[in-house]
């Protein structure tokens, strides 16, 4: 009972010693339903290819790109072909993707790649959303989220950050957290902070980055809300971390991990 009360209150410290980070970091708001992709705001439906200075452009031919392209419908969803996007500091959490005040649907075809740069707060994220995320039912490719990684101190990094719902429903996202060197810095692979993952299909592998503080944390998945399996394989794996006080959890929620289809796997 007194390891368990120990273990319970490293937990509490620290989470509330990555908390204010995220809240720090949040403070650089966007307008509400917006979504930036590589540093560009994508403004209008249509397709948008890289020019040879790593700026998203619109397409004007009258065809559609056959490959290496993005697709935004103009309601929100957004199809990733063949691609690779780097996020930029100027953007809240250096993110790659970042949407703000909405939902943003992800179809995936081929292999694309998202990295997240690092912001003025020492945090990372691939992906950053303060709404609902879905992977969409008609993905048939891979995603792989990153975030960077941070060796400032009290440094965060996320493959995925969303204050919304993390739906997968089919492909394969592979999210994971950036190496992190400060004494207390910590990496995820997916944290969800208002809500929960919902697991309908596909592949899902949340894998937290390597943490080196003393007090260092790596998380494979966390979210504050339930976490259901219902088709599919989700796999959480925490990284290796290296100080007595540091900790790694394969997968953490403050309520229900419920499995009624699919498979769950989880390692810290």
């Amino acid at each position: 009972m007194k390891t368990k009360k120990i273990v319970s209150v490293l937990l509490c410290v620290l989470i509330l010693l990555i908390m204010p980070l995220t809240a720090f970091a949040a403070e650089k708001v966007v307008n509400v339903n917006t979504l930036i992709v590589g540093g560009t705001e994508i403004t209008s439906k249509g397709y948008y290819t890289q020019d040879a200075e790593g700026t998203w452009v619109n397409w004007t031919a009258q065809q559609k790109p056959s490959d290496n392209y993005i697709y935004f419908d103009g309601r929100f969803t957004l199809t990733l072909c063949n691609v690779n996007i780097s996020g930029t500091p100027s953007i809240s959490y250096g993110a790659g993707i970042y949407v703000d005040g909405t939902r943003l649907t992800i179809v995936v075809k081929g292999i694309s790649k998202v990295l997240g740069g690092i912001d003025e707060y020492s945090c990372s994220s691939g992906i950053y959303s303060t709404g609902e995320l879905l992977f969409s039912v008609t993905s048939t490719g891979t995603l792989n989220v990153n975030g960077s990684q941070i060796t400032d101190p009290l440094g965060t990094s996320y493959g995925i950050y969303t204050s919304g719902d993390i739906t997968v429903a089919a492909g394969t996202l592979n999210a994971t957290g950036g190496i992190v060197t400060d004494e207390q810095g910590a990496s995820f692979g997916v944290y969800v902070a208002d809500g929960g993952v919902i697991m309908n299909g596909g592949t899902f592998n949340a894998i937290g980055g390597i943490s080196f503080g003393t007090m260092g944390a790596s998380f494979g998945l966390f979210s504050y809300d339930d976490i259901t399996v219902a088709g599919g394989n989700l796999n959480a794996e925490g990284g290796a971390v290296s100080g007595d006080g540091s900790a790694s959890f394969g997968l953490f929620s403050y309520n229900d991990i419920v499995v009624n289809g699919g498979l769950l796997d989880a390692a810290g």
